[in-house]
């Protein structure tokens, strides 16, 4: 769709061109291409939705996880909105669908860690948290500010890289000393495991956005562009937009500062019970396994405490590169008393009261989901699946019902649909009626040899459709077929007529082998219905061939220009060779003739292994 709006499938030079972008967002096509662009993305991100294949992701072992899931495959979509960004953004419709998702998706995907009990599973609805802060701040986008939440997003998708990474690295340390990944069997490591117990909290506290860690400067970078957004769209629109926008920013920060409390308070803090199959001394991973979440740690604390570095290498290129006009970026841990710092005391505040009423809330929620299942993605996408096989058993008993007659009507139906269907919208357009399918201006005074084939292939025909025994009937269809042969040579193709011949050949003793096994006449009645209804579908289906054969070159339904000029050309100049119809066969679609040539060698060989094993077996073996 987008090459048929801007005519070229170039990012960049749509993005350079102002004609072209206001092309693209003033088409009718536009909020077709930003939603299907959109499903694509949301559904590799998790967002909306789409989100219920994440949690059920995490079986990988957690080093796969911290590359998958906090890196690379699960940001692609995140990357593909982020990519589209300047040639799809400064629109409401972008605003809606972009951050509209993401904000809903933020919030719910907070709530719904509460009830998760698998570190891992915590995780996984942390990130799809995550990933839909970085699409609503991608989202937030006017015309007059298209990169308003670019840099922002931007910053937090490295930021993202390096938290996440390192507690899902903790995850697989835990689990493999404590043989256990359900915080419920957990508590009271800190003493056990200091130094992973180190790693955790600034892990977790980056993700909650506590200064000075690398976390805190991208989340106050979101909850400053939500008021700006807020803002801009309270005064196009009216409404209380500015208000919303940072309101739901702050709920998304509160969401996150309770599950990163859950994370820390669950495994290290308070106290363990061995009452559970709990190693009863677990100790440190060896510096092996703690090296990587040791130097991502690093990296958090050298991205807060010195901001300038990843701004200026990183996040400034991609930022300059993809939003036009941008502003040089300031990003420092002090920028006085801010309306955005406020936000974060506030998030605080809020976080730390509420996660006191964490357990409560991980109960109503089980509780409500066991009252109501069907609010829930999951049911309806476990009852799609469940009842996928009984629903396509159902549509397979109408549509291959077993006799074959029943297929070839379907097919031919089927057949008669694609045929009459566009040949009816493009007459309605041309005001065509059904006489004009047959083309004026055609000589059909036919010569006496062309009179006896054409009403030997009609005799031949009828005989296949009328004999009542097999062998009579497979002996016409096979005269028939050699008598197409005949009309190839006629129409000087003889390499058609050969193939034809051989393939006639070949299929005619196949038949003639598995008559020798069936009684020889035809049982199956044919009442005069049954007759009725065959003959008005092939009719109607031989009609529609001929009307399409004949204005395939000339006719008033031929409204694209053949291709055999192509290889008119290029024939002799490419190939060599003089034949263009060898040409064609051997040099344009050499692999498509070793195809068939493969299909006729394996039909040859059918045929020698049937009439071989009739020979043994009338010798005796």
């Amino acid at each position: 769709m987008l090459r048929v709006v801007t005519g070229t499938y170039g990012i960049s030079e749509v993005a350079q061109s102002s004609e072209l972008l206001s092309t693209l967002h003033g088409s009718p096509l536009y909020v077709a291409v930003l939603v299907l662009i959109f499903l694509g993305a949301a559904s590799k991100s998790a967002q909306g939705p789409f989100y219920i294949w994440l949690p059920n992701a995490m079986e990988a072992p957690t080093p796969v996880s911290a590359f998958l899931h906090s890196a690379t495959m699960v940001k692609a979509g995140v990357y593909l909105v982020a990519r589209m960004h300047p040639i799809l953004s400064g629109t409401p419709e972008w605003l809606i669908f972009v951050s509209g998702t993401g904000m809903i998706t933020m919030v719910m995907a907070g709530f719904m860690a509460f009830r998760q009990t698998d570190i891992k599973a915590i995780l996984a609805y942390s990130t799809i948290s995550q990933l839909a802060y970085l699409m609503t701040m991608y989202g937030y986008s006017t015309a007059e500010h298209p990169g308003l939440g670019f840099a922002a997003a931007t910053f937090h998708l490295l930021n993202h890289s390096t938290f996440k990474a390192t507690l899902f690295l903790v995850a697989g340390i835990v689990a493999h000393e404590a043989t256990t990944r359900d915080i419920r069997k957990l508590g009271g490591l800190r003493k056990e495991m200091p130094k992973t117990f180190i790693v955790a909290v600034i892990a977790a506290a980056s993700m909650a956005g506590v200064p000075p860690l690398n976390g805190f400067l991208s989340k106050e970078m979101f909850y400053e562009t939500s008021l700006e957004i807020g803002e801009l769209v309270s005064e196009t629109y009216g409404g209380p937009w500015a208000f919303v926008f940072p309101a739901v920013a702050v709920a998304g920060g509160v969401f996150t500062l309770m599950y990163s409390i859950k994370l820390v308070d669950g495994i290290f803090l308070g106290h363990r019970t061995h009452d559970h199959d709990v190693p009863h001394h677990v100790h440190d991973a060896p510096w092996v396994m703690l090296a990587p979440a040791v130097f991502l740690v690093g990296l958090i604390i050298f991205f807060g405490l010195y901001p300038k570095f990843p701004i200026e290498v990183l996040i400034w290129p991609a930022y300059s590169g993809l939003v036009p006009d941008a502003e040089h970026l300031h990003v420092a841990l002090w920028h006085g008393v801010t309306t955005p710092l406020l936000m974060t005391i506030a998030t605080f505040a809020i976080g730390i009261v509420l996660y006191k009423f964490y357990d409560s809330i991980a109960a109503w929620q089980n509780s409500f989901n066991a009252k109501l299942p069907w609010i829930s993605v999951n049911y309806w996408y476990d009852a799609i699946v469940n009842n996928a096989k009984p629903i396509a058993h159902k549509f397979a008993a109408i549509t291959q019902p077993g006799p074959i007659g029943v297929y070839v009507k379907m097919t031919l139906l089927f057949m008669i649909f694609l045929i009459f269907w566009p040949v009816y919208k493009f007459s309605i357009g041309l005001g065509i009626g059904v006489g004009d399918l047959l083309p004026a201006g055609i000589n059909y005074n036919a010569q006496p040899y062309e009179i006896v084939l054409y009403s030997l292939m009609i005799l031949a025909a009828l005989g296949a459709a009328l004999l009542p025994r097999y062998l009579p009937a497979v002996i016409s269809l096979s005269e028939l077929g050699f008598l197409v042969s005949l009309l190839y040579i006629y129409l000087k193709a003889p390499d058609l007529a050969m193939t034809q011949v051989c393939v006639e050949t070949l299929s005619t003793i196949i038949f003639i082998l598995v008559l020798m096994k069936i009684p020889q006449k035809f049982k199956e009645p044919m009442p005069a219905g049954k007759v009725m209804v065959n003959l008005l579908i092939s009719g109607v289906v031989s009609f529609g061939v001929l009307a399409v054969m004949l204005n395939a070159n000339m006719g008033v339904l031929a409204p694209f220009e053949t291709f055999n000029y192509y290889f008119m050309e290029k024939a002799l100049a490419m190939t060599g060779g003089l034949n263009v119809v060898n040409v064609i066969v051997v040099d344009f679609r050499g692999y498509d003739t070793i195809g068939e040539i493969s299909v006729l060698s394996l039909a040859a060989l059918g045929v020698y292994s049937l009439i071989l094993s009739r020979a043994k077996k009338g010798e005796g073996r």
